[in-house]
């Protein structure tokens, strides 16, 4: 039996205990790897130095923003007002409260400027108040309460809401009842004029008399107040008495005295009051 001859072998080359991946056997390039070495080095440097660059680039940014924003937005320059009232009288009072404190918009309490708002102009109702961020203008939104009557004093005509304060609106005012000042006074916006209660009788009773158009001695009836708010004289642009009524007393009853009296003196054959009637005194007719 033959014996194969015994090829030689080649042993894979070991590491060598002075560097890792050098094997007993090759050859290495030392100038190659030193060359990777700073070409490594090198690129991040440049990145080191570009990282740098962006974050001084987003600060420089952030802080020249800051200060446009600061000189352009950082206080309230400008009012404009959205709803049914009068801008002119939005704009005057927005101008007082800047007056008493600080435009600056940081500074700038909302819930206290609606309060002084509604306790200038206490027919506001439903006030918010708006400042964009890039925004140097505040914007107010405000309903007012509904005119229910004019207020006619010394050529001068004043509308009244349903509070009795004088308000100032853009609404239509055609068949509101005019109520005549016979003291002939000044008012200014804002000022309370008539108890809540005779506001709402003179609505009541404008209605009542309207009911009664067939009646002759209610045409053109107009309202005159003196002095006090407890009563109320009611002309007519007929030659006929004037009508004394109380705003304390029930509007309907005392129209249907007033009635009631008309019919008697007919049934009665007698002549119609000629200076007044006055149902001031609850289920009692004086006239003359």
């Amino acid at each position: 039996m033959k014996l194969r001859p015994q090829r030689n072998r080649r042993r894979k080359p070991t590491p060598t205990s002075r560097s890792r991946g050098v094997y007993k056997g090759t050859t290495t390039n030392t100038s190659r790897q030193q060359g990777r070495v700073v070409r490594r080095s090198s690129s991040r440097v440049e990145s080191t130095i570009v990282q740098k660059m962006l974050s001084y680039g987003v600060f420089i940014g952030l802080t020249a923003g800051i200060l446009v924003w600061l000189v352009m937005f950082s206080r309230v320059n400008h009012i404009e007002y959205e709803g049914p009232l009068d801008d002119g009288l939005v704009q005057e009072i927005s101008n007082e409260y800047f007056e008493q404190t600080s435009r600056w918009r940081f500074a700038f309490d909302s819930a206290s400027f609606e309060r002084y708002l509604r306790q200038r102009a206490p027919f506001f109702t439903n006030v918010t108040t708006h400042i964009g961020i890039f925004s140097d203008t505040m914007t107010i939104r405000a309903d007012n309460l509904p005119t229910r009557l004019l207020w006619q004093s010394n050529g001068v005509q004043y509308e009244v809401n349903q509070l009795g304060y004088i308000s100032q609106s853009k609404d239509q005012l055609d068949e509101l009842p005019i109520v005549f000042d016979a003291a002939r006074l000044e008012y200014s916006v804002g000022q309370k004029l008539l108890p809540e209660r005779v506001v709402a009788f003179i609505s009541e009773l404008t209605a009542v008399v309207a009911s009664q158009s067939d009646v002759s001695y209610f045409e053109g009836i107009n309202y005159v107040a003196g002095q006090s708010t407890e009563s109320l004289t009611l002309q007519t642009s007929q030659n006929g008495p004037k009508f004394l009524v109380s705003t304390s007393i029930d509007p309907q009853a005392q129209i249907d005295s007033i009635l009631d009296l008309y019919s008697k003196l007919s049934q009665e054959g007698r002549a119609a009051p000629k200076e007044y009637v006055d149902t001031r005194v609850a289920g009692r007719v004086f006239w003359k």
